[in-house]
This record gives C-alpha cells, structure tokens and sequence, in this order.
C-alpha cells in the first residue's frame, strides 16, 4: 500500500521544516526548544523504519494499524508547521507593503502571550502524541533501511497518440477482419451498423481500434470520424456533448438536450460516419436505444465500432457478431516483450535473459498490457537477479481470478523508487479516461511536497518532468501527445488506474461515490452539481477536484487543502463568493474555470502567501490584483482569457517559472 511511502514523504517534509530557520527563531520565541528538538529526534528514528515496516505490514495487521496512526500524526505535524510558515510569509508580505514598518523577526506574529501560549500547547501535544506512537514501534522489530535511490538513466522517448502497424503485434488478422466489415454495405434504411469488440481488460481493444481508425482505407472511407471515451458513466448527453465537442471545439454544458440534438442532426446530416465508443461498461439497453435514436440522418454504410469487457454490452448494442479478443499467443507475447526490454537488436547479447524471459511471459497469460509493462520495467536491466526477482516473485502466488492481472502490474509499482510511488498512487484522483497535461500534474504534486530537489540548482518543475518521463517509460502513463511548449498531455490504462487506486485505498480517496466518506480522506475527486454533505466530515482534505460545481463557498470549509481545482457553472457574481478563498493558507496549487464574467481576480488571492500554481479560464479577465507582486511563492501563472489583461505587477513576482497569457 501508499500508506509508507506517503508517511515517509511527509515525515521528510516535517523534518526539514523542523529544522527550517523560521522554526529556530519560533522555538527561541516561546521557549519551544527542546520540545521541537525532540520531536525532530523522534520523528528522525521512525522515520528510518518506514521502508522495512513497508515490506513487513503485508503479514502483519497490527503493523498497519500504527502505520495508520503514524500517517495521521505526520499529516497534523505537517498542517501545524505549515500554518505556522504560512505566518511567517504573511509578516513578510505586510513589511514589503509598508515602507514605515520596521523590520521585524519571523516569528513576531506571535508577539502575544496568547498566541505563544497556544502554538506552544499545539507543539506539545503532538510530540507527545508522537512518543506514545514510538512507544509501540519497538514491538515491531523494526529495521532502519536507507530511503536513497536515483533514476535509472535509460528512459524511452515521449511519442504520440499515432499507432503504427509495428505496435500491433499479433493483432493482423483481427485488424483485417474488422475493416472488412466497416467497409461492409448497408441496406439504405437510415439505420447504423455496429461492430462490437469484445475482451478482457488489458488485450489491446482500444489499441487496435485506434489503429483501425487511423487506416488509410477507413480515412477514404468515412466523411467523419469521431472517437469518444464513453468508460462506467454512459449518460446519453454527456455522450452527445462529447461527440459536439470532439467534432466542433465547442463546450456544450448547460444547453438543453433538444439542443445538443438538432447540433448533433447539423454535425452528421448526409454524412458517412465512423464513431468509436471506446470502453462502454452499461449493460442498460434502454439507454443504448435512446442515444442510437439520435443518430438517424447519417448516410448508408455508416458505422459505430464499440469495445467493451461485457458480452451483455457486445449483445445489446452489435448488429454484427461480436468480435471477441483473444489472449496472443505465446511466440507474439515473446515478440511484444523484447520490443520492450531490450533496445533493438540487444536480445541477442542476453541468451540467459531471454530465457527468464520466457517464464515471465507465461506468467502474463497473452495480456498486452502486463507483457508490455513488465517489459518497460526491466529495460536496460542486464543483471541477471533483476530478471529473477520478477519471475519469483511472491506476488504471482496470490490467489486471483484468471483474468486479474493486477499482480503483473503491482510488480512494476512495486519495483519503483519510495518516492515515485506516491507520485503514481496520486494519480488515482483523476477521473478514469482522464487526458491531463503534465504540468498539471507535476503542479499537485509539487503542492503535495512530493518534489524533492537535493542540489540547490534543480528547478522543481525540472525533476518534476522527470518523474513524469520516469513513470511514462514504465507503461504507467499512455497516449502520450505533445502539445508544444515543452507539454504533453497523457491518459492512464483504466488497469493501472485501478491499480492507482488499489495501492491508494488506505489514503481514502474518495471518487463518484461519497456515501462511505472516511474522515481521514486526503484527496478527493467529486462529479456533482453540489457538493454532498457526508463530504463534509472529510475535514482535512489535501486535494480537491471538482468536475462541476454550482455552489463554490462550500469548498472554502475544507482548511488544509494544498490544491484546489474546480469549474463553477452558475451564472452569478461568483467574485463575492472567492473573496472567501484567502482563508485556504496551505493553498498551492489553485485552478478555476469560471462561466460568469470576472473581470479581475479578487484581492483575496493575494492572501495565499504559499501559492505556486495558479490557472484561471475566464474569458472575460481584464486585471490582476496590484498586490500579487507580494505573492513570492508563485512559479506558473496560466491565464486563459479572450481580453487583453493589465499586467504591471508581473515583474515583481521573483519566483515566477512560467507565464502563459
């Protein structure tokens, strides 16, 4: 589980904190001294234990309990110390706004006896809620290991979303057999054919249906194509809201369905259509039914290609027989494998290798997936123990379904450096079919503290991307596009996302489902309109994303949130509304797409001393706060407007990296 390396993180976190010259001068302040002392010492020796609890906690429940209660403690000590540096860039801020004001200590905010007396009393509660948590280490018998580790040097390079012929192994005949059919006539009664693919997860449908799409002979063959990731939500109007935008660049929410219908008729009237609905889970005909009745006005000969894991699904929507993917046979596994562990041609120099090869892709059961990820895991390995730990390893020993091909892909989580484990486990807060740019996600994990940089002239954005092209060269990350300006977006398989969210589970991130919302949640991906209130309960949620929202002031009750990114939908003057966002001082990462028309950012987010992202898409954005210059923390600015918006105060910012207007 992620419980370790988040835990081992965060303690790392809080130990350099500690030992920050802010915390000096505040322990000098108070008389805090040696309570902080100590608390770094102890914090210091559980620390060293984390790695060899990790490996210890998957036969021992009473481990994970307190592994449990240790990652609470950390992430209480890390909120404490964060507000208290949240005050001491405040202070700074209010003496750079006012030239009469003298110069002050760091910890002058807390100049009265009140304020010591109750940040002193925080600090001794959690050292000693620390102690009673070390008082129980020593039942464990821990070991200290050592928490280093580097990159492997050899990484693969960035492609796009493009299927070529030569990443199709083993798929020439179906891939025949299929186009056969789209270019299959029809008799001209305005219905559509449709051409189920079925399998199980991992086969390569959508890799073969995407190289179909991109086939000479279907581009000559079809007015129109469009590919929409349909996944377990099959709502007939977000489907046609999809296929609009896919089509048009235009975003449809809040229009009525009568008018999605007649632009869905404008968009595919005397048309022969090509539509992928990739990865359908709903078994409900009814809606099936109701979406096809849309489709009526395309020319004859059009075709809809559908994959899915589900017969019922391939029953109730195919017109043709259902095209089931079978598992490749064991010579074309062999040949996918080598094409990923071994540079070309290299196999040949490793005889030894190939052979344990061979065992390991037995293992894999003619899944595209595993092989493939398994085979990223051990590129450029030559050691012939690297090879061994993969094909013994005790993972393939747990009892699974025939089809469960989870433990080849926790081998390769497994295999991954204590703090890219966190990076990947976060992940799992994006919604699945999610196409997210790097950026973001090297921007949320930078506001997590999960960047580190161990020489002074790293840029955090620069390992950042390198984590990133890491986690892409294991197979973790899919589709990769660039975007230009050194970007790309990327998705994840919906198996690794669920191995995301497997390896996640005991940081409770909470997805579609809010009914069982554990108060221990830290991050939290949320679908509605309103936010419900068993959220609420969750109080010391880290992250928040928020596909769409009406009502925005909820968001402001959740204090310790370190990113915050949502799209509000109503038409009111939400300005009101985010001049309460100032009270989010652990805010580092905040993103926002709003419909109403904001023509300046509210002064409240210059309040947000620790901010390092900010993106904001209005369309009609105009002016930047003055005091933003005081914001020496923010490092990417993104601002998506259609006006042309006064910036004065940009030259001020001294930490700024990026800057898109």
């Amino acid at each position: 589980m992620a419980i370790e390396t988040f835990s081992l993180n965060i303690a790392q976190k809080v130990l350099e904190k500690l030992g920050s010259v802010v915390l000096q001068q505040v322990g000098l302040a108070w008389g805090a001294k040696k309570d902080l002392k100590r608390l770094e010492n102890t914090l210091e020796a559980v620390k060293a234990v984390l790695l060899d609890a990790e490996e210890q906690s998957h036969k021992n429940h009473r481990l994970v309990e307190w592994l449990k209660k240790l990652q609470v403690f950390i992430y209480d000590a890390d909120d404490l110390l964060d507000e208290l540096e949240y005050e001491a860039l405040r202070n700074q801020a209010l003496r750079r706004s006012s030239r009469k004001q003298k110069a002050q200590n760091p910890s002058s905010f807390l100049k009265t006896p009140c304020s010591r007396w109750k940040i002193g009393c925080k600090i001794k509660d959690i050292r000693e809620r620390l102690d009673d948590i070390d008082k129980d280490r020593a039942q464990f018998q821990l070991s200290e290991r050592d928490a280093a580790g580097d990159f492997s040097s050899s990484e693969r390079e960035m492609t796009h979303s493009f299927v070529s012929a030569s990443d199709v192994i083993g798929r020439d005949h179906a891939r025949e057999e299929i186009i056969k059919l789209l270019m299959h006539s029809d008799p001209d009664d305005g219905s559509i054919s449709v051409i189920p693919i079925v399998g199980m997860g991992g086969l390569g449908k959508t890799t073969l249906a995407k190289f179909m799409y991109n086939d000479e002979r279907v581009l000559r063959h079809f007015d129109l194509r469009v590919w929409v990731c349909v996944s377990e939500n099959f709502d007939v109007k977000l489907l046609v809201e999809n296929i609009i935008e896919s089509v048009c660049g235009q975003i449809c929410i809040g229009l009525s369905m009568e008018t999605l219908q007649k632009r869905l008729r404008e968009i595919i009237e005397g048309k022969r259509v090509l539509l992928v609905l990739d990865d359908i889970w709903s078994e409900d005909r009814n809606k099936w039914v109701h979406f096809l009745s849309l489709l009526k006005g395309t020319v004859s000969g059009s075709k809809i290609i559908v994959t899915t894991r589900s017969h019922v699904v391939a029953s109730n929507t195919g017109t043709f027989d259902e095209y089931e993917l079978k598992a490749l046979p064991h010579d074309e596994s062999m040949s996918l494998f080598v094409k990923w562990a071994f540079k070309k041609g290299e196999d040949r120099n490793y005889p030894g290798l190939v052979k344990i090869g061979e065992d390991i892709v037995r293992k894999c059961k003619g899944v595209l997936l595993a092989i493939r990820t398994l085979g990223s895991l051990l590129y450029s390995k030559t050691e012939e123990h690297d090879w061994l730990d993969i094909r013994d390893s005790d993972m393939w020993k747990l009892e699974q379904k025939e089809t469960d091909i989870l433990s080849a892909l926790q081998l390769s989580y497994d295999h991954l450096p204590y703090y890219l484990k966190q990076c990947f486990a976060f992940c799992s807060v994006f919604p699945k079919d999610c196409r997210f740019y790097d950026y973001q996600l090297i921007g949320m994990w930078m506001a997590q503290g999960f960047i580190r940089s161990f020489e002074d002239d790293q840029e955090l954005e620069y390992i950042g991307k390198q984590y990133f092209n890491y986690l892409y060269s294991r197979s973790f990350f899919q589709e990769v596009e660039d975007v230009g300006m050194g970007s790309v977006t990327c998705k994840m398989h919906d198996l690794v996302h669920d191995l995301a969210l497997y390896v996640s589970q005991d940081l409770a991130v909470v997805t579609h489902d809010s009914s069982n919302v554990n108060e221990n949640a830290r991050h939290a991906l949320l679908c509605y309109h309103d936010l419900p209130q068993s959220m609420l309960k969750a109080k010391k949620l880290r992250t928040m994303l928020i596909l769409k929202l009406t009502q925005m002031n909820v968001c402001f009750k959740f204090k310790y949130l370190r990113v915050l990114s949502l799209s509000y939908q109503k038409d009111d003057d939400g300005v009101k509304i985010l001049d309460s966002i100032g009270g989010l001082v652990h805010l580092r990462y905040l993103s926002f797409r709003i419909r109403w028309k904001l023509k300046r950012l509210p002064h409240s987010i210059c309040k947000l001393h620790q901010l390092q992202t900010l993106y904001v898409y209005s369309h009609s954005l105009e002016e930047l706060p003055s005091n933003i210059r005081h914001m020496s923390g923010l490092r990417d600015l993104r601002l998506h407007t259609e006006r042309q918006t006064r910036l004065e105060a940009i030259k001020y910012l001294t930490s700024l990296r990026t800057f898109v207007n």
